[in-house]
């Protein structure tokens, strides 16, 4: 669960996290990089990557033309407001 950094809260901060993942043939997350680093708060990125990488669910793995499954990337925001 997203969970915004108390830091961040205090002082105001927003901010959209834009992450790069990269997804195995298997389905499984392998590796996760912020897109983004020097527009968003480090606390936030922090957190978006720590959310993303408990991420519980498997992912459907991209298919290549003949059906096979495939590693792929797949980008994902991650966006801290206040309501």
């Amino acid at each position: 669960m997203l969970k915004y950094p108390k830091d961040c809260r205090r002082k105001g901060i927003e901010g959209n996290v834009h992450l790069s993942l990269k997804i195995n043939a298997e389905g499984k997350l392998t590796r996760i990089d912020v897109m983004n680093p020097e527009d968003v708060d480090l606390s936030l990125q922090h957190e978006a990557v720590s959310v993303m990488s408990l991420y519980p669910w498997g992912f459907k793995p991209a298919l290549d033309r003949s059906g096979s499954p495939v590693e792929s990337p797949l980008n994902q925001p991650i966006n801290f407001r206040f309501p």
